[in-house]
This record gives structure tokens, sequence and C-alpha cells, in this order.
């Protein structure tokens, strides 16, 4: 039975990431570049889509696949869970739904406090996208003030979960990926096995 490992992301930074440059470079990185299975991502539009969203998403395509063995990847940015006095996401409670509905495995890909921490390990590159001077201490509390503090140096503004066109285009995602291996080892594992 053919393995097919569906990623659901927050948001369209997350699935421009997955899609364009994190799965197809560890698909390069691999012995031949192929996967020994199907990939899809799904952009829940924000944290609260993992709640009934992703349920729902993963309903129709095993059903619309029937004959598939599923790996579920919930990929989702730490920060709101750490300050949170109640979490607005029970993990458990999705991870049984979705399991419910058929999953075989269901994985987590956390990204410490944000995907936009990530973007971070190449300041260098941003700096140079944005044309400003590079600053090795962008200013702001969190990867996302930061990156906002960044844009504004070009009169820009960087929205949350909204896709930057160009940018990780110009990123050293090679960089990226390997700075942030151990959040992203269980979506790797799943994709060399």
């Amino acid at each position: 039975m053919m393995k097919y490992v569906v990623v659901f992301v927050e948001g369209e930074t997350e699935e421009e990431l997955y899609t364009s440059f994190i799965i197809p470079k560890i698909r390069e990185n691999m012995l031949e570049g192929k996967l020994k299975c199907n990939v899809k991502v799904i952009n829940v539009r924000g944290v609260g889509g993992f709640k009934k969203d992703s349920i729902m998403k993963f309903k129709k395509l095993k059903k619309d696949n029937p004959d598939k063995t599923f790996i579920v990847a919930l990929c989702y940015d730490t920060d709101v869970f750490e300050i949170a006095s109640k979490p607005p996401i029970n993990w458990n409670d999705v991870e049984n739904k979705i399991r419910n509905e058929g999953a075989s495995k269901v994985i987590r890909v956390k990204a410490k406090k944000s995907v936009e921490d990530w973007l971070l390990y190449d300041l260098e590159g941003m700096c140079k996208w944005l044309r400003i001077s590079n600053t090795s201490k962008p200013s702001g509390k969190n990867g996302y003030e930061k990156i906002n503090s960044l844009f504004r140096k070009n009169n820009k503004t960087y929205i949350k979960g909204k896709k930057v066109e160009g940018l990780l285009q110009r990123l050293n995602i090679e960089k990226i990926i390997n700075s942030v291996s151990n959040e992203l080892e269980p979506l790797i594992d799943e994709l060399q096995n």
C-alpha cells in the first residue's frame, strides 16, 4: 500500500515554504532524489483551522484515496501555546480525531516560537532581499516583530501568515533547514522511510 503524507500548515508562508522548498530539498538530499510516498501540503489558514478544517480535509482526502496508508503531519508555531494560559488547541484531541478518520500515524512539526524565527536564520539573505543594510540585531521580542522591523526599514509591512512574493526564493533554505533540522526531524524521517 502506497504511503501518503499529508502536511497541514498554518498559513501561506508555511504552505510555500514546505511545498516549494522544504519537501523538494528533503527529496533532493535523498538517494536518487525520489520520495517513496505521495505528499500533499494543505493550508488550514490559521492555528484554529487545525480543530475542524484539518479533520474535514483529511476525511475527504482519505475518501478519495482509500487504498493509501496516511501519515499526517501537523506543522505549527509554538509561540501561541507558550504564552496562553488556556491553549487554543488540544493537540491530543486533534490527533485522536484524525486517527479515528483513518490516519495510521500523526506527527507534529513544531516551529520553535514561529516560522518567522526559522526565516531569521538567513538574516543576511532577508536584508539583501529587502535592500537594507545587514543588521545583526533586528528589534522585537519575537520573530514576527523582528521581521516586521526589518520590513519597515524598506517601508514594507510583513503580515503573519500571508505569502511574501519573492522572499523565500532569495533565502538560503538549506541553511534554514540545517538550523531547524531537529524541529523538522519527524517529517524528514517519514519522508525518508
